[in-house]
């Protein structure tokens, strides 16, 4: 199911709950692109690509299913499913990307309560740690000396400008979720 909008002269435009089947028959994908139309301003276009690829594997996935229909039940077996194909941070990001719609759902009307209330989401995980080579520690602070900000070349030149005898014991920089 390719997700489209409703064009005006060439240009996609949000559209409107009128625009759309009566209550009982919308289903995931017209959701879905409702929710892309509204809130696809201020993204990257390739931002913009990529969550329309996403969405048009979410709306493959519950198979053009009505938004009655869409139950806890149903949210858990996707989980499941996932789980058993993919790492928990993976899981968590599809989840929260699924809740983003359904919360954007109840708030049109167009969903009485969110399937994934009462579903929990699996630990995004504790991420990575991955340390600078010598080389991108020197184009970071070349970086910094050229910002705009001089606190920046301080900053980071007092955590991670330090001589390579010293970098095993210097600050990584983690590449995963927020510092726990």
């Amino acid at each position: 199911m390719k997700i489209t909008f409703h064009a005006v002269n060439g240009q996609p435009q949000a559209m409107t709950p009128l625009s759309h089947p009566q209550a009982g028959q919308r289903t995931l994908a017209d959701l879905v692109a409702y929710y892309l139309a509204a809130n696809r301003t201020g993204q990257e276009p390739s931002t913009q690509y990529q969550l329309r690829c996403f969405y048009d594997w979410l709306v493959r996935s519950f198979s053009r299913r009505s938004l009655a229909d869409l139950t806890p039940d149903v949210v858990y077996t996707w989980k499941s499913v996932l789980s058993q194909s993919y790492k928990p941070a993976t899981v968590h990001k599809y989840l929260s990307r699924l809740d983003a719609v359904l919360k954007f759902g109840v708030t049109c009307g167009w969903v009485a309560a969110n399937p994934m209330a009462q579903l929990r989401k699996p630990s995004r995980g504790e991420g990575r740690i991955r340390y600078l080579s010598d080389d991108e520690r020197q184009r970071l602070l070349a970086a910094c000396r050229q910002s705009r900000n001089p606190l920046w070349y301080a900053v980071v030149r007092s955590r991670w400008g330090r001589g390579s005898e010293e970098r095993d014991t210097a600050p990584a920089v983690g590449t995963g979720g927020p510092p726990r």
